[in-house]
């Protein structure tokens, strides 16, 4: 009976597979629900989009077929695009899931299409003990299941959701600060890393070079001081920035973002993640 029809490299093809075919009979199926929260893939809310952690369990390749299916219900009164993202998978040197979040679209090993009609599908080899993070994004909120098949040895897990802190409105030249997201740790443990997220609008169908100042236990009312990263200004509409850094408890980090030209508006977006959870601190 027919299984699967699918696109394999911008080809139309379909899976045939007979009833009595060992393959049928020996291959391993797993399926996740997830909820795509929809929106534009060049937002910096992209890597809350639902993730899994596909690994080889094997001691050769494997061949692994992923397909992306919107729900029966959501094709019809959901419109719009799904599409598929692959990013290399964390190494964490053991069988843990850690999610990674400085990720967007532009970063991705590869990606299928945006899929109008509610199926996208990738198949592809994994290298032994390889692990790549699979991310479902959607232009509208829905839900899809995810389906991988293979007769090798495989895992696919859902990765946990961090602490997501989001900050949106508009850069503000004359006083950045209005623009600013301030964290403060409150845990006894430190916080090693955290992973920014920033994405802008285009104005006049531009986008304009951005950056980001980070500041520890920033005094506002002191002119004194430096800045612990200055990033450097990327034009892209969605950039991602790493920071290693020890916030101790009870210190504070402040991210403002910046333009390179000085504009009037740009409308942004900023979104902080971290695997501790931080208090939000207002402006003074």
């Amino acid at each position: 009976g027919f299984e699967n029809c699918l696109t394999y490299f911008e080809k139309a093809c379909l899976l045939l597979w007979p009833q009595g075919d060992p393959w049928t009979n020996h291959k391993n199926v797993v399926e996740h629900t997830c909820d795509c929260s929809g929106g534009t893939d060049g937002s910096s809310t992209f890597a809350k989009n639902p993730s899994f952690l596909l690994t080889n369990m094997g001691n050769a390749e494997a061949e692994i077929m992923i397909v992306l299916r919107k729900r029966e219900e959501d094709i019809q009164h959901c419109p719009g695009w799904i599409q598929l993202h692959v990013h290399k998978g964390n190494d964490t040197g053991g069988m843990e899931s850690e999610r990674r979040y400085d990720v967007c679209p532009r970063n991705a090993l590869f990606c299928t299409e945006k899929h109008y009609f509610g199926e996208a599908a990738l198949v592809f080899r994994l290298r032994e003990n390889e692990r790549l993070q699979l991310t479902a994004s959607a232009s509208s909120y829905c839900t899809c299941t995810l389906t991988a098949t293979s007769v090798d040895r495989f895992q696919l897990n859902p990765l946990p959701v961090s602490y997501t802190y989001t900050i949106e409105g508009t850069l503000c030249p004359t006083d950045p600060l209005n623009s600013s997201l301030i964290l403060r740790n409150n845990n006894e443990e430190r916080v090693e890393k955290l992973v920014v997220a920033l994405s802008q609008e285009p104005v006049r169908q531009r986008t304009h070079s951005v950056g980001l100042e980070v500041w520890l236990n920033r005094d506002s009312q002191s002119e004194d001081g430096h800045p612990r990263f200055i990033t450097e200004f990327r034009k892209d509409a969605l950039v991602v920035f790493n920071f290693s850094l020890s916030l101790k408890r009870n210190e504070i980090v402040t991210f403002i973002p910046l333009a390179k030209r000085r504009l009037n508006t740009l409308p942004f977006s900023m979104s902080v993640y971290s695997s501790l959870p931080l208090q939000r601190e207002e402006a003074i």
